[in-house]
């Protein structure tokens, strides 16, 4: 959750992060919603009381990589949605050669990117953003970057 609030949240105290990570390694070690969100100025996740509408509530983003960390079954369903999603993606800009194998990743942790699209001279973008007038293109580079792990 900290690493959502750095990227999302710009009023996040960091310091306070510092301190409760560093706490968490006792046995004895309690962190309530509620000290989290006054501890660190959190936005992220946030919780209710109350006889309805009450509960612990989070982003989504958050909410879907703490439902991956409990079921492996729920992270292995979010990765083949995620990568059916890019297919189609890749369908509709007519670069799709069906379903992406191992060969598209590289040894030693690293990951082959698809090439990037560029647009042909001229193109014209329509209210939706989507370019006409031109066809896309997919440039010969391939770029490689680096898999952290999470």
């Amino acid at each position: 959750m900290g690493v959502w609030e750095r990227l999302n949240n710009p009023s996040f105290n960091v310091t306070e992060f510092r301190n409760i990570r560093n706490e968490s390694g006792g046995n004895g070690f309690v962190l309530s919603t509620k000290r989290w969100v006054e501890q660190t100025n959190a936005v992220g996740i946030y919780s209710r009381a109350g006889r309805y509408n009450s509960g612990t509530f989070a982003h989504k983003d958050i909410s879907f990589e703490f439902a991956s960390w409990i079921s492996v079954e729920f992270k292995l369903y979010l990765i083949k949605e995620f990568q059916r999603l890019k297919d189609q993606e890749l369908k509709l800009l007519g670069n799709y050669s069906g379903p992406r194998c191992s060969s598209r990743y590289a040894s030693a942790g690293r990951r082959v990117l698809p090439p990037r699209p560029s647009i042909q001279p001229g193109a014209t973008r329509g209210a939706a953003g989507v370019y006409r007038g031109a066809r896309l293109r997919h440039s010969t580079s391939v770029k490689k970057v680096a898999v952290s792990g999470t």
